[in-house]
This record gives structure tokens, sequence and C-alpha cells, in this order.
């Protein structure tokens, strides 16, 4: 909220479980920022979008390069993919990323496959 402070755009805060508009949900993404959120679409088959979280380059889900994760790289990882496994109880199809190209079907089956590699894997190592 502080980023928009003196300017002419206004900004409504909301707390991470908040429904922000009919049907889109704020879900907090552990990890990264303190904010890093995704939101779940339900509408249609589901979407979610990320932010930071996760991105897909080339086909292939993975996390942004460990450089842009500071000191602790290792645990920011772990805490993503405990936020990303509470995403699977949800229904989407399609996943939309900040960093990267969307994926408008198998969503789900790509994340779950994604957090099903063993940690110390590479991080581009599933095609989706």
């Amino acid at each position: 909220m502080h980023r928009f402070e003196g300017t002419d755009r206004e900004a409504e805060p909301f707390e991470f479980g908040d429904e922000i508009a009919p049907g889109v949900t704020a879900i907090e993404i552990g990890g990264i920022a303190p904010d890093d959120t995704a939101l779940h679409i339900a509408h249609g088959d589901g979407t979610v979008a990320f932010a930071d979280g996760l991105i897909r380059m080339g086909g292939v889900l993975g996390f942004v390069p460990d450089n842009l994760m500071g000191d602790h790289a290792a645990e920011e990882k772990r805490a993503i993919r405990e936020s990303l496994r509470g995403l699977l109880e949800r229904d989407f199809e399609t996943l939309l990323f900040a960093h990267g190209d969307p994926l408008p079907k198998g969503g789900h089956a790509a994340l779950r496959d994604f957090l099903q590699k063993p940690v110390g894997e590479p991080d581009f190592g599933h095609t989706a």
C-alpha cells in the first residue's frame, strides 16, 4: 500500500483468504516475500495466477534463480513448496504466471507432479 501513497492511484488492501472479487481468492505463498500471493479464480475449470512463487519458462515449471531468492534459497523453496501443496486442495486446470508462459490445461496435474519431485533435484525439470 505504501507504493501508492502520494499518488492519484487508489488501492484497497486485502488479507490472505479474502475473496477480492467474485470467485477470486487471495492465497498466501510463503517464501520470497511476505506479500507473495497467488489468486485462485473459481470460474470455468478454475485458474491459479502466480506472482513470484512459481514460474514457467520453456514449458518447464520451476522457481526463480537462487540469486533472486536471497541468502537462504533452499529455505525459501521449502516454504513455497508447502504453500503450493495447499493449492492442490482447490479445483483448477489453468496456471498463469507473472514470469513465464501460461499453462491453459493440465495445471493441477503439472503442479502436483512438480511438488512430487524430490527437493534436491534441479528446479527446472518438470515439463508442463
